[in-house]
């Protein structure tokens, strides 16, 4: 098996510092800056950008991560993920040695746990979750795809969060609550409330401030 990282900046260097420290043979990164090509991230080359996945598979690569970071707009992680399994490859899921995953957890295909993190029992994800540093989902607390969880957050039992969403870092999700799709959670918010699709959601208690529609890229 050899996995591809699909992105070169500093959320991929801390997937691929993960990837090495689980033992996985990693080919290479893709990026989409051209001037970047031959640069070595982590002691790995960049290979070039995403036109190069459907040679890949001829190379001997069979696995890809996507390495591309999210805040809010997740649509560049959708689009890598769509490219490389168009050209054969498949979704490889990474779990940090230093994470703590209960053997009661069940994670889609495609996400990523990173040091330090605690993913309690009867947790489910959806494909391509990042579990960020430090961050906590407690029991049954279900992901949807794409959802990305930043350091230190804090997501408590049996609560849903619906795809695409960015919980911000150090925010706390109250036990229960439901949050919806392409929701922003800022950083250090308190959520004590279920929130809508689309909303941004920042302060102690948190409250809204506008929809996903204002974010660059959307």
């Amino acid at each position: 098996m050899s996995v591809v990282v699909i992105g070169a900046g500093g959320h991929a260097s801390v997937v691929l510092d993960a990837l090495i420290a689980l033992g996985v043979d990693v080919h290479g990164l893709l990026d989409a800056d051209a001037a970047r090509v031959g640069e070595q991230v982590l002691g790995h080359p960049i290979l070039g950008g995403d036109d190069l996945l459907p040679v890949l598979p001829g190379a001997g690569v069979t696995h890809y991560v996507v390495g591309i970071g999210s805040v809010g707009n997740t649509v560049p992680r959708e689009m890598a993920a769509r490219a490389a399994e168009a050209a054969g490859l498949q979704p490889f899921t990474v779990v940090h040695p230093m994470a703590i995953l209960s053997p009661f957890a069940s994670l889609g295909p495609g996400t990523v746990v990173l040091p330090g993190a605690v993913v309690n029992p009867n947790v489910t994800t959806g494909p391509h979750a990042i579990i960020n540093s430090n961050a906590t989902i407690e029991h049954e607390a279900a992901l949807g795809a794409f959802v990305h969880v930043a350091p230190g957050a804090t997501v408590l039992g049996r609560v849903s969060i619906q795809e695409r969403t960015h919980i911000g870092a150090g925010a706390v999700i109250r036990q229960g609550a439901s949050i919806g799709k392409d929701v922003m959670v800022g950083a250090g918010a308190v959520v004590a409330s279920d929130l809508p699709d689309e909303v941004r959601a920042v302060g102690v208690p948190a409250r809204f401030t506008g929809g996903q529609s204002e974010l660059p890229g959307r």
